[in-house]
């Protein structure tokens, strides 16, 4: 049910990000936010968990969060691939028949030497810097700006310079502000016992599977009663 969902989000999703395979298109890597086949995710795999989290479809059930399908559904391989591979020569990419090597020379260069993403000043930034596209996709709440931020390098830590709130705290504010009706979002259970709705927060999930850290200091700015939960 979840590859099915999946597949639906994006037509795209039916092949492997990689290499455009339609065979055993079922696993994914959770903080990139593509699907993959069983031979890509295995190079992935190798790349070490700092690059990719890879995950099966069909055998982690378990371990999919709302969070995290929901950046496998708001990214998904169409998404992804116009930032990794935005400057690619298609003719360079492997195919279903590829060979182990050319895959692993392929995957590396894509994601770890992020050779194909687009230098800054590009179309997709006004900013200079990776840092600032960074920080301007998150307050927007824009999870594609997002992904090119961390896809050039950003610091996925950055705290914002006015009140020093760290990204995974403007992530949350920004999917579901806070507001004087924020009690809105607490619906009440017959014992009498309020219970926060749970909403999805994909660009604070991404963040943290790109090696953010939740801060210890409670956030200088007021958060939804969800995004606190």
């Amino acid at each position: 049910k979840l590859l099915q969902t999946i597949r639906d989000a994006d037509q795209g999703n039916n092949w492997c990000a990689d290499c455009g395979s339609t065979s055993k298109v079922e696993w994914v890597s959770i903080n990139l936010g593509i699907v993959l086949c069983i031979e890509c995710s295995g190079i992935h795999r190798s790349l070490g968990t700092h690059i990719s989290k890879i995950r099966s479809l069909t055998l982690d059930v378990n371990s999919f969060s709302n969070d995290i399908v929901e950046i496998l559904l708001q990214i998904g391989n169409r998404v992804s691939n116009m930032i990794w591979e935005a400057t690619l020569d298609q003719a360079q990419k492997p195919v279903a028949a590829s060979t182990r090597e050319q895959r692993l020379k392929f995957i590396t260069a894509k994601y770890s030497e992020r050779a194909f993403v687009q230098p800054l000043p590009s179309p997709l930034s006004r900013f200079t810097t990776s840092d600032e596209t960074l920080l301007a996709a998150i307050k927007r709440n824009d999870i594609q700006g997002v992904l090119y931020g961390i896809a050039l390098r950003a610091n996925v830590n950055i705290t914002d310079r006015s009140r020093s709130t760290h990204a995974i705290f403007l992530a949350l504010a920004a999917a579901d502000p806070a507001s004087p009706g924020a009690a809105s979002n607490l619906s009440v259970k017959p014992s009498g016992a309020p219970t926060v709705k749970a909403i999805p927060f994909p660009i604070a999930e991404l963040l943290v599977q790109n090696g953010a850290e939740i801060p210890s200091q409670p956030p200088p700015i007021p958060l939804s009663s969800a995004a606190q939960l």
